[in-house]
């Protein structure tokens, strides 16, 4: 349906902007750091596959916490369908 769709589009679009962010952010502090670029750009590359498996988990708990959720809450007629 629409809404389970939506659910996860909306948390994929999160992960990826975690990823990104997660990037983004630990190349910073690497550099920060004083690692010549090619070293943190290697560190920081290793620090991804952890984030996008923890990215991915999130998406399916999110939805399958949702749909039982949102159901629950349209019987109740507390939420609109």
């Amino acid at each position: 349906s629409k809404p389970v769709l939506w659910a996860i589009l909306g948390a994929t679009l999160g992960v990826a902007v975690n990823v990104a962010g997660e990037f983004s952010w630990a190349l910073v502090e690497n550099l920060l750091l004083g690692l010549p670029m090619d070293a943190a750009m290697t560190a920081t590359l290793l620090k991804i596959p952890g984030t996008f498996i923890n990215g991915s988990f999130s998406v399916f708990v999110a939805v399958s916490v949702y749909i039982p959720l949102n159901a629950s809450l349209i019987k109740a007629k507390l939420l609109k369908s």
